[in-house]
């Protein structure tokens, strides 16, 4: 997913679209996951963390300034796969 498609399905989850949040989701959720375990080496902890990530992204869908979050997220992303 690039910045383009991620700016697309922020913008359609801040304004109500749930597709728009479970297609989010499904991209992300393994690269997610995986950082946080990295970080805990704890299953259930892992995946609690996650829960609290896509919640708080369910409730408050960042602003467009995502630029930069993005950007740090993939190049970490490319550094752990």
């Amino acid at each position: 997913m690039n910045n383009s498609e991620m700016k697309r399905k922020l913008d359609a989850i801040r304004s109500g679209d749930n597709a728009a949040f479970e297609e989010l989701y499904n991209d992300l959720k393994t690269p997610i996951y995986t950082i946080i375990f990295r970080i805990t080496w704890d299953k259930s902890t892992s995946e609690d963390v996650m829960q609290e990530v896509f919640l708080k992204l369910y409730k408050s869908p960042p602003e467009p300034q995502i630029k930069t979050s993005v950007l740090i997220f993939f190049r970490w992303r490319a550094i752990w796969q």
